[in-house]
């Protein structure tokens, strides 16, 4: 598991991806700024040049390959002149390579915060992304039950309030019946106290909050809210998904830090026993070498932690290649390192 760096310790996982993208921000811009100062520089170098020109006595056309004839001879006031224009280029000139050399190291710096933030990820990191995706889950998963509730009692309102319409268009027809003696009333006095409790219920209702109108208010923020919560899931899954991603590559690059200890390891000892092999061959006619080895190969990885070829005979595939005749010299300094050893402590009988 990969450990936290003094840049990533005590930051969750929220707070490391804020900071990552500060940093890549203050990347790019640096960048920018780098690409200002060659600009810069450039610039500089070419009036630079042109103010060399004219102390020599020339003037230069510095967009073409030609020079203009030398000019008169410059009086020694216009000769300072010249000189002063030369040192203050000079300067500015030097001022400009410094800011270069500058914000060269920053960005350098600034990358090796950035990789921190991208390499250091510990599945204490993913467990914690993992409870907010769950609680974004639950929240949104809220959210739907309350509206899914709400639309079944507006459903029902709406159905009240249509059945509200129909009693006012009744008692018209009741007056209508009224007037032409087809009803009396006391079918208006029963029909009025009809209505009279429909409306007392929706005035309850209203009071309630659960009144048609500010349901579909309700309705309106919960779908705001919905939208919201959605938003900020799809973000945690995105965190999530390049978290796990440089999770998984922090594991590989420990795992290849390791590996390539164990390749120099590997190496050495197969060089040390080729060594030995020689002497034990022709001082002793003793083979240990298999007569049918061709070549031993170390494959690389596409990991920083296998960028670097420490060994010979390497390519952008293989850590380390000996081919029987490319690793002859090898082996003979093996050879020579293991009677040397010898020798070093006086024992010459061999």
């Amino acid at each position: 598991m990969a450990e936290k760096t003094k840049e990533t310790r005590g930051l969750t996982p929220q707070e490391m991806f804020r900071k990552k993208d500060q940093v890549r921000t203050r990347l790019t811009e640096l960048k920018q700024e780098l690409k200002q100062a060659i600009n810069d520089r450039e610039a500089k170098d070419v009036h630079l040049n042109r103010a060399r020109l004219h102390l020599s006595g020339n003037s230069a056309d510095l967009n073409s390959r030609s020079l203009v004839l030398p000019r008169q001879e410059t009086s020694g006031r216009e000769r300072q002149e010249l000189e002063k224009a030369v040192m203050l280029a000079e300067s500015s000139l030097a001022e400009v390579e410094q800011c270069i050399t500058e914000i060269r190291g920053q960005i350098t710096e600034t990358e090796k915060e950035l990789q921190s933030y991208l390499e250091n990820v510990t599945t204490n990191d993913l467990l914690e992304v993992q409870n907010r995706l769950n609680l974004a889950e639950e929240k949104i998963a809220g959210i739907e039950k309350a509206s899914s509730d709400l639309e079944a009692r507006l459903n029902t309102e709406e159905t009240t309030s249509k059945q509200m319409a129909a009693l006012v268009q009744k008692r018209e027809d009741l007056l209508a019946d009224i007037l032409t003696g087809n009803a009396t009333s006391k079918d208006l006095e029963k029909l009025d106290r009809e209505i009279a409790k429909a409306r007392e219920d929706a005035e309850k209702k209203k009071a309630n909050g659960t009144d048609i109108q500010t349901m579909k208010q309700t309705r309106a923020g919960l779908q705001r809210k919905l939208a919201k919560a959605q938003s900020e899931l799809k973000e945690i899954k995105a965190e999530a998904h390049e978290l796990v991603f440089n999770f998984f590559m922090s594991e590989a690059e420990k795992a290849g830090k390791s590996y390539m200890r164990q390749a120099q390891d590997l190496v050495t000892t197969f060089n040390r026993l080729f060594g030995l092999g020689e002497i034990l061959n022709t001082r002793f006619s003793k083979v240990i070498i298999p007569g049918s080895w061709d070549r031993m190969t170390i494959p690389a990885f596409l990991l920083k932690a296998c960028s670097e070829k420490p060994f010979p005979f390497a390519d952008g595939e293989t850590i380390y290649q000996s081919y029987q005749r490319q690793a002859a010299d090898m082996f003979e300094k093996e050879e020579s390192s293991q009677l040397e050893s010898l020798r070093s402590l006086g024992i010459m009988f061999f």
